[in-house]
């Protein structure tokens, strides 16, 4: 018998390139089937990854290349018709060869990327067209929301196409089924294939991620029991940390209105403004807040949110809103001057 499979190659090289290199792949290893095959051979066909094809199979994923699919299944049809012992999920390991004992053993190794040596390449941001066609990394924004549980946040998120990943972060998993169930309006975007949901800490979550985020949104309750480490020193110095260098932070700033709430908001705002270069302060009206004047606090490394905004760009996009537009956007940022001297005490 002839065994054409994926081995595993423990070679000095492989180790040092911390690449595996993956045998019996795309057109060598069909072509390679065929002709044992119509020799009269009994092919054992083994494959590590669970579709056969390896990288031809990826070449089937843009738009149009939807023929590349049709003949590998073709392929695998053929093979089945023919008695090709097919065996997904598996690597030709040493016990393995052992236990098969072929006659010959055919090895069809791939390739690896090629990497240009170029200052930045292994980079966060670089990201490898195998890899996106693979699905193991996905380009374009990664956006990371605290809290939120109810859907709001995200559902909104997913009206931009830009946006190809959301992590959210939810302490009480009890809050999203309920919302769920009572507010399907609000929480029909959780299922979304874009959001991944983690319920735990935010605190805790955020210390193991550096240079990951473009956006941070932290919609979180007020800063006393299970909220309370959102409007920490520590806590903002974590989100720093996990956004790129052009990445934002938004948070919920509390309310100015009331003294308790007042002292709160400037407690918070004096520990952005000590984790980031760009700090400032925007508002808006919400009937169902206390007082119904609430604030929000927009952070970042490099952008201020108004002399850097593209409003142009956004409305490009014709996003339909109820409340947004760009010159609200502007004037969120004009403060009374109760609000100022507020704010000013602390920084």
């Amino acid at each position: 018998g002839v065994e054409v499979g994926e081995r595993h190659q423990d070679h000095e090289q492989d180790r040092q390139d911390g690449e595996h290199q993956h045998a019996q792949r795309g057109q060598r290893q069909q072509r390679l089937v065929e002709l044992a095959v119509c020799q009269g051979h009994q092919v054992v066909l083994a494959e590590k990854a669970a579709e056969i094809g390896g990288q031809f199979r990826l070449a089937a994923v843009p738009p149009c290349k939807q023929d590349i699919a049709t003949a590998l299944k073709s392929y695998y049809n053929h093979c089945k018709k023919h008695g090709v012992d097919i065996r997904l999920n598996t690597e030709v390991t040493e016990d393995f060869l052992k236990e098969l004992d072929p006659d010959t053993v055919i090895l069809a190794t791939g390739g690896t990327p090629l990497h240009i040596n170029l200052p930045g390449i292994d980079g966060e941001n670089v990201i490898d067209a195998i890899d996106v066609l693979d699905g193991t990394k996905v380009p374009g924004s990664r956006v990371l929301v605290i809290g939120g549980g109810d859907g709001g946040t995200v559902r909104e998120l997913l009206r931009y196409a830009c946006v190809k990943q959301i992590d959210l972060v939810e302490i009480d998993e009890e809050v999203v089924k309920v919302c769920r169930k009572y507010l399907p309006q609000t929480a029909a975007g959780l299922s979304d294939a874009r959001v991944h949901a983690h319920y735990e800490d935010g605190l805790k979550f955020v210390r193991h991620y550096e240079d990951v985020y473009d956006l941070i949104i932290v919609d979180s309750t007020d800063p006393f029991g299970p909220g309370e480490g959102l409007f920490t020193r520590e806590f903002y110095g974590n989100c720093n940390k996990a956004l790129h260098a052009d990445g934002i932070m938004v948070n919920q700033h509390e309310s100015p209105f009331y003294p308790k709430d007042a002292i709160a908001m400037q407690r918070a705002h004096q520990r952005i403004r000590q984790s980031f270069p760009i700090s400032r302060v925007y508002q808006m009206h919400i009937p169902t807040y206390p007082s119904g004047h609430w604030l929000f606090g927009f952070a970042s490394k490099k952008y201020h949110p108004v002399r850097d905004a593209d409003f142009a760009a956004w409305e490009q996009k014709g996003i339909a809103t109820r409340y947004y537009n760009v010159n609200l956007h502007r004037g969120a940022f004009a403060l009374p001057n109760y609000v100022e001297k507020l704010l000013e005490e602390v920084e």
